[in-house]
């Protein structure tokens, strides 16, 4: 039979709240990282230059140095980040 001992004094342990994941996508052709955002944007991560940008799920070009991504993957990406910008 094993026995759970409690100390006296010590804060009693609660679970922490895991980390949120980050939504993301690989295109595979281009092989950009499509990652949604907690304000409903999509960012997305050229790995073969460095160049990233900040898009719009229709396609419009927010900010940073990429200024072209697919529409279709930012359209999917964009739908999720939307839903989780209206939750927070």
């Amino acid at each position: 039979m094993s026995e759970s001992v409690v100390e006296m004094n010590q804060p009693e342990q609660t679970p922490t709240s895991e980390p949120k994941k980050e939504k993301k996508l690989v295109d595979p052709m281009t092989h950009q990282v499509y990652t949604a955002t907690d304000d409903g944007l999509v960012k997305v991560h050229d790995p073969e230059t460095g160049r990233e940008g900040i898009f719009s799920e229709s396609g419009e070009w927010h900010s940073g140095e990429l200024r072209y991504a697919n529409r279709q993957l930012l359209g999917w990406m964009g739908r999720m980040s939307s839903r989780q910008a209206r939750k927070a």
